[in-house]
């Protein structure tokens, strides 16, 4: 993998690790299932993380989203992941391994047009 795709990888993670800490704060706001003006205080950590999130979003243009590659972000986001309720962490996890096989076997045929175009 080229230096500018692992590049874009690790910009990949960072922002997923927003995305998952953005979550893990929301599902504490919403612990009560009540949203109130002082937890706001609550999403300010998370929200802090925006900026270095959001800095490399250009780079996402190198990322060779291969297989392998789709699967080590659905790992990386699976260790990453820690949802207070053990069966929705669960069905995301799950979901995520289909989104990833999915996306395998649409890899697939897009390997067969361009050998077919050859």
């Amino acid at each position: 993998m080229s230096e500018q795709s692992e590049q874009a990888k690790q910009e990949v993670k960072e922002l997923l690790s927003f995305v998952l800490t953005i979550g893990e704060a929301l599902e504490d706001v919403m612990a009560d299932k009540k949203f109130e003006l002082a937890e706001l205080a609550l999403l300010m950590p998370a929200l802090m993380q925006a900026g270095t999130a959001f800095s490399g979003l250009d780079k996402l243009k190198d990322l060779d989203l291969d297989a392998a590659t789709i699967q080590e972000l659905v790992d990386f986001v699976k260790a990453d992941l820690d949802l207070d309720h053990d069966k929705v962490e669960e069905l995301v996890e799950s979901g995520l391994d289909v989104a990833a096989k999915v996306y395998a076997f649409v890899l697939m045929f897009k390997k067969d047009e361009v050998v077919a175009e050859a």
